[in-house]
């Protein structure tokens, strides 16, 4: 009889039809499909003695990433849902993920605890959970069926002899999502350690390798990295420059994806390796997905032009738990308006432009960081940069260029801030100032409240 939760019916028909099938990969062990099965059966086991059920939530602490999973598909035997709660936060973080997310049991390394919390109201059994708090700061909880999960699979795991690998931990929500597209297809999971180094070292166990942009960048820095020829380079996370691009396909594999997604769509798109046109694009939508570009009327922009990205496929989010307005405002008739603003080519390749909230007025002008960034970058003595606005009571938001120098060389600002005028006409930064490095989240994403904080910190010096 098959499983009502779609996730778990597909790993174990994956297991009835191979059950020597290798589902995880972690150094020397080998887990095959049948044996994570019934490691993930006796993990149900032992929430069903807790008295979890279809109504609960359970937070998963485990400091195993495989140990991870099989929770997380032991809760979908039994029908709860599961939220990843990061093993090296704060006792004080972890209540706070256990508190929004409505949990009712704790499994841990030590067993399974019970809350005895009332659970929130799911619509979707054996659901996953996300937490995000996008570039607001505000929590937001983002409910996955697991039917979403195994459709959004074939647009990230394209072959079942895909053997991936992945730097960010499963505690992370795009990390997490992708280690189940990989059981929805019956692929395998390579674990490894070490960050970048180890990914290296352990070059031979893996096909696909998923990184950010400043994990990435941090590839760049690994002796051996010639090692990665040939292996399939995905990145995804944030914009991925130009500069940074080329070095990845000269230096580490030619064979490179650069993407865009978000927690509630999951993939959206990816270039193609031999896209030599595709630019700074995020590529095409992928199948199954529909991408609009609109103004803010809601109708369609001209190609070319920057718009709110919104986007339609069969795999959706279900919506934000407990936050009924922010679903209803966030999926519009079967649309979901992503904040991101972007732009399509003729070819329909997918430019981002920035966040609709990074965006700020200057002299009654629309400044999106994003774009002046990538021309800052242009110059050859600038590694990285951020832009940001700095308050004036009559200009409106300012916009301030916090550059890293590449190589540790000296970088003439007056020479830097004629040459980014000479691209960006009026938008160009008014203020450039040297820092050792971009403030980033967790994630590699830049952390934009940060960096106004060093604005505001030169500022008052």
């Amino acid at each position: 009889m098959a499983h009502p939760n779609p996730l778990v019916e597909r790993l174990a028909q994956h297991a009835r039809a191979d059950p020597a099938r290798v589902a995880a990969v972690r150094g020397a062990s080998r887990v095959t499909y049948a044996v994570l099965l019934t490691r993930a059966e006796q993990a149900a086991e032992v929430l069903r003695r807790a008295s979890a059920n279809e109504r609960s939530v359970v937070g998963i602490v485990r400091t195993g990433e495989l140990e991870h999973l099989v929770w997380t598909i032991g809760a979908g035997i039994v029908g709860a849902a599961s939220v990843a709660i990061p093993v090296h936060a704060s006792d004080a973080e972890r209540d706070a993920t256990a508190r929004v997310t409505g949990a009712t049991h704790i499994a841990g390394d030590g067993g399974v605890q019970s809350l005895g919390t009332v659970p929130p109201q799911l619509t979707a059994r054996g659901a996953l959970l996300f937490t995000t708090s996008g570039t607001t700061g505000a929590p937001k909880v983002v409910v996955q069926s697991a039917g979403a999960i195994v459709r959004q699979a074939p647009r990230h795991v394209d072959e079942p002899d895909e053997r991936f690998a992945c730097l960010a931990s499963v505690e992370h929500n795009f990390a997490r999502r992708h280690r189940l597209y990989v059981l929805a297809r019956g692929a395998t999971n390579v674990f490894v350690e070490g960050g970048a180094r180890g990914a290296v070292g352990a070059a031979n166990a893996f096909t696909t390798l998923h990184v950010t942009a400043f994990q990435a960048q941090e590839l760049l820095t690994v002796d051996g990295a010639s090692a990665l020829r040939g292996k399939l380079l995905k990145l995804g996370g944030s914009h991925v420059h130009g500069a940074l691009r080329e070095r990845l396909r000269r230096e580490i594999t030619p064979r490179v994806r650069f993407g865009y997604g978000t927690t509630e769509t999951g993939a959206i798109g990816f270039t193609e390796p031999d896209d030599a046109d595709a630019g700074e694009s995020v590529g095409r939508a992928l199948p199954g997905l529909e991408v609009r570009v609109l103004d803010e009327g809601g109708a369609p922009v001209p190609t070319g032009e920057p718009g709110a990205i919104a986007v339609r496929s069969d795999g959706l989010f279900e919506g934000y738990l407990d936050r009924p307005e922010l679903t209803a405002q966030r999926l519009v008739d079967g649309w979901f308006q992503t904040g991101d603003l972007g732009r399509l080519d003729a070819a329909g390749r997918l430019h981002l432009v920035g966040r609709a909230d990074d965006m700020f007025v200057f002299n009654s002008m629309n400044v999106h960081p994003q774009d002046l960034e990538a021309q800052v970058r242009e110059h050859p003595g600038v590694a990285d940069v951020v832009v940001v606005p700095k308050t004036s009571p009559v200009h409106g938001d300012v916009p301030v260029a916090l550059v890293v120098a590449a190589g540790g060389e000296a970088l003439d600002l007056r020479a830097l801030k004629r040459y980014v005028r000479d691209r960006a006409g009026l938008r160009c930064p008014r203020q450039f100032l040297l820092i050792e490095e971009v403030p980033r989240t967790e994630a590699g994403k830049v952390d934009r409240a940060a960096a106004r904080g060093l604005v505001e910190g030169a500022a008052a010096r």
